[in-house]
């Protein structure tokens, strides 16, 4: 597992911004125009002036201005392993052996089937011994596709939702990665990733060495091995060695023996970095749940114009840890700042040993603290700035599937602009080419920001991934 150097030591959310806001910095400006379409996670990364330049520079690959857009026979052919999967697994499930493998008559027809015992050395019948079936079985269980249950292996609703549909279960894929939780696995992930992605393009000369540039952006950053060692080859390869079986199953990169990664790759890649919502994400939001006690809350950002509010519905047994979650995705934060939650007198959010105030908020339940219609809190975000958000109990309702946004309107302000009074000043500058700080506002976003834009469609599809979290 990887460690940062120092025990202190953090993603300095602080520092990137600063350096994100320095004048006539052509990769700032790049990033700036990407930030509402790359993941929070990916472009804080990016953003970081510790990373060298090679890994900066992958940043105009991902080339967010281009749709992501795939036909269903090309989504067909990458996920077609799991599609398989699924259709053995079937609504009867699958046993397993005592020790939690495939059978060996599952192995052989998973192997013959789909073409990998024509390359894998081996008799491919024993999953101990057959690296391409056990990771296709550990494959659907990451992605939260399949799931055990008393010996055998049996679909999730995700799981039968997505059997017959490849381009829901591309983009299902494409949304979940990376599916390590370790802080530095995830870093190690998407930096490997954006390697995977440059190696893709053929102008790129340093894609032979792509493990050597993510070495070394993770000590750039500052991540060691738990014993304070550097990180060596072997030490990439198994620190995101989740996410590299996923796609080594997909065909974005390739099993030994096997040499020929999916055509379309770099769309997969590009997809994962962006999370974007498919054209037709009904059969993503398709409940299969029961219903359950749920929360309708209003949240509205106080002091700015025009008004930012969300109308989200929550299940009521979430913590407050969680709602934070759903509020920072609702309302389109980046998770960069801490928080707090104010119901009375009680002050929710991490616990601070040298602010006993502070109460846990991974600890009390939303029911507990907001238990009827109208019962009110306060929900404080980024300290420096201070943006302050009403919530208001509107409605104790049911819920079928995952949190939902109902309603909304206007984008949430870029991070450290200043609290509203420097949004204000932000959008009376950027309307203004006389104001005295118009250029300087023009260039620190890097397009024209638009106060009203607001998709609540990508919003929800981040929301039902986000729980798959809990």
């Amino acid at each position: 597992m990887l460690w940062p150097h120092s025990q202190l030591f953090q993603l300095d959310y602080g520092t990137i911004f600063e350096w994100v806001a320095r004048p006539r910095c052509a990769k700032r400006l790049i990033l700036s125009r990407m930030q509402r379409s790359l993941t929070g996670e990916v472009f804080n990364l990016l953003s970081n002036p510790r990373l060298p330049e090679q890994v900066q520079s992958c940043a105009e690959l991902i080339r967010p201005e281009k749709p992501i857009e795939i036909d269903e026979n090309a989504a067909r052919e990458m996920v077609a392993p799991l599609i398989w999967m699924l259709a053995r697994i079937g609504t009867q499930g699958l046993p397993l052996t005592k020790v939690g493998y495939l059978r060996p008559v599952d192995v052989t027809a998973l192997m013959t089937e789909l073409g990998w015992s024509q390359w894998w050395i081996g008799k491919a019948n024993r999953e101990e011994q057959t690296a391409p079936a056990s990771r296709l079985r550990e494959t659907v269980l990451e992605t939260r596709l399949v799931r055990r249950l008393k010996g055998s292996l049996v679909l999730t609703p995700l799981g039968r939702t997505l059997a017959d549909d490849p381009v829901g279960l591309w983009f299902h894929i494409a949304n979940i990665l990376p599916v390590e939780k370790h802080q530095g696995q995830r870093v190690a992930a998407i930096l490997s990733i954006l390697s995977a992605l440059a190696a893709t393009d053929q102008k790129d000369e340093a894609a032979s060495t792509s493990t050597l540039i993510t070495r070394r952006a993770l000590a750039e950053l500052g991540w060691t091995n738990s014993d304070g060692s550097p990180l060596k080859e072997f030490d990439l390869i198994n620190s995101w060695r989740q996410t590299r079986d996923v796609l080594a199953i997909l065909g974005v990169t390739a099993f030994r023996g096997n040499t020929s990664p999916a055509p379309d790759r770099a769309t997969f890649l590009r997809a994962v970095l962006t999370q974007p919502v498919p054209t037709d994400a009904s059969s993503l939001t398709e409940s299969t749940l029961r219903p359950r006690r749920a929360h309708t809350l209003i949240v509205t950002l106080d002091d700015v114009v025009p008004t930012v509010w969300r109308k989200i519905v929550v299940p009521s047994t979430i913590t407050l840890l969680q709602l934070h979650e759903v509020i920072q995705t609702s309302m389109g934060w980046t998770r960069s700042h801490l928080f707090a939650f104010q119901v009375g007198e009680d002050r929710y959010g991490y616990p601070d040993p040298d602010w006993d105030r502070m109460k846990n908020a991974g600890r009390i339940k939303l029911d507990k603290v907001l238990p009827d219609p109208g019962t009110q809190a306060r929900y404080d975000y980024d300290f420096g700035d201070g943006w302050s958000h009403s919530i208001t109990v509107e409605a104790i309702t049911t819920l079928d599937d995952y949190p939902v946004l109902l309603a909304g309107a206007n984008a949430c302000p870029p991070e450290d602009c200043g609290g509203p009074h420097g949004y204000q000043e932000m959008l009376e500058a950027q309307a203004d080419p006389s104001h005295e700080r118009h250029e300087e506002f023009r260039e620190w976003l890097g397009q024209t920001f638009d106060p009203t834009t607001f998709n609540l469609a990508r919003v929800n599809n981040s929301l039902r991934l986000e729980a798959n979290n809990w």
